[in-house]
């Protein structure tokens, strides 16, 4: 069995991090420690641009209905880098929120943080 990333899920990774690697992480993460959350915030807005909290949300509630790896993707790129901001916190919420299509919605357009 090979375990290879198509090319639409290497070009989302080389994406992703570009996106991140341009956004100085390290002086976002020190501010957000220092308790302004407004860089991270801006940053997480961004990211949801493109799409990461949506790949949690099945497409039917406007969401991109990813696969586990697409997911896993987004979250090494995030962790690599040390961005800050409530990804794990909306991934643990998503069960709960799949009850409510509002969350749902929500979570897709990076409105939950």
């Amino acid at each position: 069995m090979r375990f290879e990333l198509t090319a639409d899920q290497r070009d989302f990774a080389r994406s992703l991090d570009a996106l991140v690697t341009a956004s100085d992480p390290v002086g976002i993460a020190r501010a957000w420690a220092d308790g302004d959350t407004g860089p991270g915030l801006k940053l997480w807005q961004r990211i949801a641009e493109q799409g990461v909290p949506a790949l949690l949300v099945p497409e039917e509630y406007g969401g991109m209905g990813a696969t586990p790896v697409e997911m896993v993707i987004a979250f090494e790129a995030l962790g690599r880098h040390a961005v800050t901001g409530p990804w794990v916190e909306t991934a643990a919420y998503l069960p709960a929120a799949l009850a409510d299509e509002a969350a749902l919605g929500a979570i897709a357009e990076g409105a939950v943080a």
